[in-house]
């Protein structure tokens, strides 16, 4: 699996979808050899949090930054897992495929979690160089599935 990987959903995704969403992520991580990554939950647009002290990046997407600038101490990958990616601000996306560019080895891990398009040029630079795997919409044909697996998870048992 590529270092780079886009999780990607349905638009307006609900939470059956960003469920699986997220399980698809935790298994790319850990398929990647990361245990603890950084997460960035980005900001919904237009919300209170567009407020940056430098002007390009809000600030819950700031510790990007540092998480991609870092090296492990200890010889392991570092992570980050990137949510809602779709809602990141094409500054944030400049900013962010400008670091991941400079990353010329392939210890850098991110993952990318979307319920949409991710702005340019950061979604351009992971369909070039990342893995994509998509996650289709949840329909009365696959919520059975999806159903059971969470019940299992959960260890509850269905009766049909």
């Amino acid at each position: 699996m590529k270092p780079l990987v886009v999780i990607a959903g349905p638009n307006g995704a609900g939470p059956g979808e960003r469920d699986v969403m997220m399980h698809r992520a935790m298994a790319a991580l850990e398929q990647l050899g990361v245990e603890n990554p950084t997460r960035i939950d980005v900001p919904a647009k237009g919300t209170g949090g567009d407020d940056s002290s430098d002007g390009t990046m809000r600030v819950g997407v700031q510790e990007i930054v540092p998480a991609l600038q870092s090296g492990s101490l200890f010889g392991g990958a570092d992570g980050v897992l990137v949510v809602d990616a779709d809602a990141l601000l094409k500054a944030e996306a400049e900013v962010i495929a400008e670091l991941l560019g400079l990353s010329s080895d392939q210890e850098t891990v991110a993952v990318f979690v979307a319920s949409g398009s991710i702005p340019a040029p950061l979604g351009t630079f992971l369909r070039k160089g990342g893995e994509t795997i998509k996650v289709a919409r949840i329909t009365e044909r696959s919520a059975s599935e999806w159903l059971g697996q969470a019940a299992r998870e959960r260890g509850c048992l269905l009766y049909t």
